[in-house]
């Protein structure tokens, strides 16, 4: 789990059914064994909870709150043009990242 501690990305891929989600929780398990604290949600769930905070001007505390984590995860989950919706994620990720 190198890349936990290094400022880095790491992406999972491959077709469906190979054991990427299982693969990224079994990841997430040693991490938090580990005593590194760890954030796991579904893409879709994760776009709509950070759509709705639009709503409620806590957006960027949200974004925030996430790149505190040691290990973030997303499970694509099959999500419909996944990646040009995560790509505002992020993009506003990447700017709460470089504010501070």
């Amino acid at each position: 789990l190198r890349f936990v501690d290094a400022p880095n990305d790491a992406v999972i891929l491959g077709p469906v059914g190979v054991g990427k989600t299982f693969l990224a929780t079994a990841l997430g398990h040693i991490a938090v064994r580990r005593h590194r604290s760890v954030h796991f949600e579904r893409a879709d769930t994760l776009l709509k909870r950070l759509k709705a905070t639009r709503l409620d001007n806590s957006h960027d505390a949200e974004v925030r709150k996430l790149l505190r984590v040691d290990l973030l995860i997303i499970d694509l989950c099959r999500v419909r043009d996944y990646a040009e919706r995560l790509g505002g994620v992020w993009s506003l990720s990447w700017l709460a990242r470089s504010s501070g």
